[in-house]
């Protein structure tokens, strides 16, 4: 530990930081003192650590020296004042098999004293510890900005002009992540030229956002050229990802004919995806959902089950209403513990602090002859508006 250099003057406030590095320094020169001083047949030494400092709590460690004391049950390990009493199988009087505890307060990271001991003699190390890194989890979804009107725009998107869509990212991850935004399009020309922007609708040399829990961005996507007929459909996903969490949105667009806006007082996000063997009821390893794409891969006979996540910020009984588009053939897709409406008034919008939130599921199975790729749509509509919000899922046949 480097040395302290702070100075007091007479009438100096002395701050806990500088008398916990204070201490911190006694402790270093008290391990490091106790662990060369000790000499004789029995003298605890620690030649080791694998891995190396630093550590992280949870993690497996073995501790490396001589004279332990385990064979004969006076082996005491200790990280600050917490004492390890679980020793791994394998650990012996020079190797100690052990799961670095959870200490509190590590913050970012701190030093720690170490000391072993053999009722004899005491070995000790400095060590620095960092906190248990969880695992990155949760969703982020991808969605229409609808703040931005028109969008897309121009809309309707017509051949031979440029295109721009306006989106939002929101992380509903458990931790910060560097989220990398890619855009998916049905035509080649089209998809190799086009630009991830910022808000600001400047192009991206590196189109990814860092957010953490429940933040968002604009963005937009452009295309230079819509090299699609009027009259054909032109396909898009834009996808954000971070390692361990991905969502998308997937559309089509039939150039030369606009697209109604969505009802901006509903939302529908990705929420989780399961699939079973209908014949066993045990889960299916082999299906998946790629929320890069928003696909469901899914070998026959098993069944799966995407989970969608709903919001409601208006009163009024909205239509739930499912199908599939072509080229799909022969999927039997239907709403899953779904009704066909759902009932939002004053009472749960009040008590949902303005938002009612409820799970729309999907469910999909193969029949014979399935078409190797597919799509089901899920449209929500409040009776009495022209307005819907809608998800496209992908369906893809395992063979």
């Amino acid at each position: 530990m480097a040395a302290i250099a702070d100075t007091v003057r007479p009438g100096d406030v002395i701050s806990s930081d500088l008398l916990n590095r204070i201490i911190s320094l006694l402790n270093a020169h008290d391990a490091l003192l106790s662990g060369g001083s000790t000499s004789g047949a029995n003298a605890l030494t620690i030649t080791g650590f694998t891995p190396n400092p630093p550590f992280q709590a949870g993690q497996d460690l073995q501790i490396v020296g001589t004279n332990f004391g385990f064979s004969s049950g006076a082996t005491t390990l200790k990280f600050d004042s917490t004492q390890v009493n679980a020793f791994k199988l394998g650990s012996s009087d020079s190797s100690l098999l052990v799961n670095v505890p959870f200490l509190t307060s590590l913050g970012s990271g701190k030093d720690v004293l170490l000391s072993l001991s053999n009722g004899t003699t005491t070995a000790a190390r400095v060590v620095h510890v960092l906190p248990m890194q969880q695992p990155q989890q949760g969703n982020v979804d991808v969605l229409i900005n609808d703040a931005v009107v028109p969008n897309p725009n121009p809309n309707p998107i017509t051949n031979g002009g440029a295109a721009t869509i306006a989106y939002v990212v929101r992380s509903r991850a458990l931790l910060q992540g560097t989220f990398v935004i890619a855009v998916q399009c049905s035509n080649a020309a089209m998809q190799a030229a086009a630009q991830v922007l910022d808000a600001a609708q400047n192009p991206m040399a590196a189109p990814e956002f860092v957010l953490a829990p429940n933040q968002q961005q604009a963005f937009f996507v452009r295309f230079p050229n819509v090299t699609v007929a009027n009259g054909s459909t032109l396909s898009l996903t834009v996808s954000a990802s971070t390692p361990g969490v991905a969502g998308s949105d997937t559309r089509s667009y039939t150039v030369g004919t606009a697209v109604a806006p969505p009802d901006t007082t509903i939302g529908l996000a990705f929420n989780a995806f399961t699939a079973s063997d209908p014949n066993t009821g045990n889960p299916d390893p082999t299906a998946s959902f790629s929320a890069g794409d928003n696909t469901v891969h899914l070998h026959a006979p098993s069944i799966g089950r995407v989970n969608l996540f709903a919001t409601f910020t208006q009163a009024g009984t909205y239509n739930v209403t499912l199908q599939t588009l072509a080229p799909t053939a022969n999927w039997s897709v239907v709403l899953a513990d779904t009704p066909t409406q759902y009932v939002v008034n004053a009472a749960a919008l009040a008590a949902g602090g303005g938002t009612v939130t409820q799970n729309p599921q999907i469910g999909m199975q193969q029949q014979a002859g399935a078409s190797a790729t597919g799509q089901a749509k899920l449209t929500l509509q409040r009776q009495g508006s022209t307005l819907v919000r809608e998800f496209v899922i992908n369906l893809a046949t395992i063979p």
